[in-house]
This record gives structure tokens, sequence and C-alpha cells, in this order.
């Protein structure tokens, strides 16, 4: 089963409605065509996309409720993997760029004394973490 059969047997059966339906079809259309501007092949990344899916899914039939304070999860669903694999074919390493590098030596600097820092962002999309690791990668 493909990623479009997918949600669309999800809305026969009642799990997503008609807007999420919509919502999800455009993301994955649009997602199909950064990967290909990218020179890289969708039909390689279908099944990450398929499970991310399944967990969009999985999360509007049993949404996970969120305390004022909690730890990061990696098991048994390693989601912050499943962002690094999602997001990985649209950056560009090439054209990608770090502005202010001695701020990431200032930070590694305060780490390395224990001191705590904190990084802020804009939460409109939810993949920061995985593009400040992408972005990491090529630091020293």
């Amino acid at each position: 089963m493909n990623c479009i059969t997918l949600l669309e047997k999800s809305k026969k059966s009642g799990i997503i409605n008609a807007r999420q339906l919509s919502i999800l079809q455009e993301f994955y259309h649009t997602f199909c065509e950064a990967v290909a501007k990218n020179n890289k092949n969708i039909a390689e990344h279908e099944p990450v996309m398929y499970r991310y899916f399944e967990e969009v899914i999985h999360e509007i039939q049993s949404p996970f409720i969120f305390e004022p304070y909690h730890a990061a999860i990696r098991t048994p669903f390693d989601y912050y993997r499943l962002g690094l694999d999602l997001f990985g074919p649209l950056v560009v390493a090439e054209r990608s760029k770090i502005f202010h590098p001695e701020r990431i030596q200032e930070i590694v600097y305060q780490l390395s004394k224990g001191e705590n820092v904190i990084l802020l962002a804009n939460h409109q999309t939810e993949p920061d973490p995985q593009f400040i690791s992408f972005m990491l990668e090529k630091h020293p």
C-alpha cells in the first residue's frame, strides 16, 4: 500500500476527516516535489513517509499528552530518528549555511563547564532539533 492509499483508507474508515485528508495529501505532494527538486528519488523515501503517516494516524487515534516537563522519549519508537529520516532528503547541505558559527563554539564551551544553554525557536514547525542536527554535522 502506498501513502495516498493509506490516507484514503484512513478517511474511508473514519479515522481522519476530509480536511485532514486534504492537508496530509498536500503535505505528501509538496514533500515529493521538494525531494524531486533535490534530485532524489521519492521511491527511496516513500517508506519513511509511509511510516510518518502511520504515526500521524496513530496520534489522531491516541494523542500523546505532553506534561509541562518531559524527557526525550527514544523508545519504543524513535520519533527523533523518524524526523531525521523524513526531513533529510529536504536538506541540501551544499546550499545550507550556519550564521554566527562562533556562537556554536560558545555553546560548546558553556556546556563543557556544566552550564545550561537554552535555544529558542519558533514552533511553527517541529523539526527544529533535526535541522539543528543536520547543520551541526558540518561543524568541527
